[in-house]
């Protein structure tokens, strides 16, 4: 025999709850064996919470719903209870940058968003960084500006949580209007013959691949060394003590003093000198009676002895044999050397420069473009290039140089 409810007790139904938690409310009914323990829910707010037809209430949202249930085997028994929902505290699981690498012009501007997870969490506050303020600054509205060529990392942090993600930030700048900048803005302390020829061997270089911070390094070592194809210098009327053995045997066998000394490659036969070097080379570059050094230095970096010689082999090939040659083919010659020497296997009787580009690289590893890297450039071609007199010294002052080469070539 079926036994209908008289009456029912609801239970778990108060406590205030928050967005997303779920709890069941349980019945008893009275009798006890009442045949049909069922009961119609219904919520008034289906936007603050909802209840299944077992029983699981669900909050949705911030207020308060009326929860009616209404007994189903006719009794038409009902009872009603309030639900309150707060806003609570809604943890954040996590946040996202759309983007894992975005490529950057120099002084652009970019903004970047963050997705919170949940979207419904209470605290969405997020902090921004840059690891290199020096390439890349980021605001804490997520604005990012390319500062100078190199990458850098921007990272969004949840404060609820410290939960990250990342973007590479790489900024590029066009080298060409590099060396542009810095053909319009030269320092008064560079003559304008030394200029010519510290831009034309960047643009040589610029071609070949090199980074622009190492090509303000190698800019920075012409300019203290001398023009393109101009004589090494026997002058030494102060100091004649100091002057080399090399350069004694050359005035006194060659008249160098008044016939090359100072002067510029343009101004002579290119045969004729190739021919004085022919003469030299043998013995080592020895005089066969004394075992002093014969030869002298020639070009932007005073290439010696048989450099000088494959330096002037250059020079006919730019000219494609011709006997005379221009300043701009001076140039293009001498960045031609400088090039195939700092990459190409090494001619006999020449040292090996490959490593130096290489070693250079992988010492400034993440920051090749910046003053720093062009500071490390002109001192490692100062001692392992050009290797000038009191070289520890110069390779300081040739980094200072570059420094301030490469800030201007920034613009």
């Amino acid at each position: 025999m079926s036994a209908i409810a008289t009456d029912f007790t609801l239970r778990n139904t108060t406590g205030t709850m928050t967005p997303n938690q779920t709890k069941t409310i349980s019945v008893d009914f009275t009798p006890a064996c009442t045949t049909i323990k069922a009961l119609n829910w219904t919520s008034n707010n289906t936007n603050v919470a909802i209840i299944s037809c077992d029983g699981v209430l669900t909050a949705r949202g911030a207020g308060t719903a009326t929860i009616t249930a209404k007994t189903k085997d006719g009794s038409n028994i009902s009872k009603q209870f309030n639900v309150t929902v707060s806003a609570g505290s809604i943890p954040v699981t996590g946040v996202s940058i759309p983007f894992s690498c975005i490529f950057m012009e120099r002084n652009q501007t970019r903004g970047l968003c963050a997705t919170i997870s949940p979207s419904n969490a209470t605290n969405r506050a997020i902090t921004w960084s840059s690891s290199n303020n020096l390439v890349a600054t980021v605001t804490q509205t997520g604005v990012v500006r390319a500062v100078s060529p190199g990458s850098a990392v921007v990272t969004v942090t949840s404060i609820d949580g410290g939960h990250k993600s990342t973007c590479k930030i790489s900024v590029t700048i066009n080298k060409t209007t590099m060396l542009n900048n810095f053909a319009n803005n030269t320092p008064h302390n560079v003559p304008a013959d030394r200029k010519s020829t510290m831009l034309a061997i960047g643009y040589l270089m610029l071609n070949e691949g090199f980074e622009a911070s190492f090509i303000a390094g190698m800019m920075a070592n012409v300019q203290f060394e001398g023009n393109s194809g101009q004589f090494e210098s026997s002058n030494f009327i102060s100091n004649p003590n100091a002057k080399p053995d090399y350069l004694a045997y050359m005035d006194g066998k060659y008249s160098y003093n008044s016939e090359y000394s100072g002067q510029n490659i343009v101004n002579k036969d290119l045969l004729t000198v190739r021919d004085m070097l022919l003469e030299l080379e043998p013995n080592n570059w020895r005089c066969p009676n004394t075992n002093s050094r014969r030869g002298f230095g020639l070009g932007a970096i005073q290439w010696t002895f048989i450099r000088t010689l494959y330096l002037v082999n250059t020079y006919l090939e730019v000219t494609g044999g011709v006997r005379t040659i221009s300043n701009i083919q001076v140039n293009e010659a001498e960045g031609i050397m400088i090039c195939r020497e700092l990459k190409n296997p090494p001619k006999q009787g020449v040292a090996d420069y490959r490593t130096i580009h290489p070693n250079w690289q992988t010492a400034n590893n993440g920051s090749v473009e910046s003053e720093n890297a062009a500071y490390d450039a002109a001192s490692r071609l100062c001692k392992s290039y050009i290797r000038p007199p009191d070289m520890n010294n110069e390779a300081q002052r040739r980094g200072e140089a570059a420094r301030a080469i490469y800030k201007i070539m920034l613009g």
